[in-house]
């Protein structure tokens, strides 16, 4: 089973029509799925700021404008693992190319 996140827990994310949505988990039902909410705003800073005023603690950032204040953030910055990891894929395949292997 996944690793459960606690209550409070949020994210951020931009959706297709161009606001942004904060979600965070209030809890948990009887089968284990996590139970939800979601604000909305016009800036990813308003959605920081509502979630922050509901209590939540920590939010993943999956989008490039960093965020700071009085939560905890974790910035996710999925171009530069991408980056990183194609580099080391590369890597892998030149190296083993070198040594007669197929990758």
């Amino acid at each position: 089973m996944a690793k459960k996140r606690k209550a409070g827990d949020g994210l951020i994310r931009q959706r297709a029509d161009g606001r942004w949505e904060g979600r965070y988990v209030v809890g948990y039902d009887d089968h284990g799925y996590p139970k939800t909410k979601a604000v909305f705003g016009k800036s990813k800073r308003e959605c920081a700021e509502k979630l922050a005023a509901l209590g939540v603690r920590g939010i993943l950032n999956f989008t490039n404008v960093e965020l700071s204040g009085n939560v905890f953030f974790e910035n996710v910055h999925f171009a530069d693992s991408l980056l990183t990891l194609s580099y080391r894929i590369s890597k892998t395949s030149a190296e083993a190319e070198e040594e007669g292997a197929k990758p």
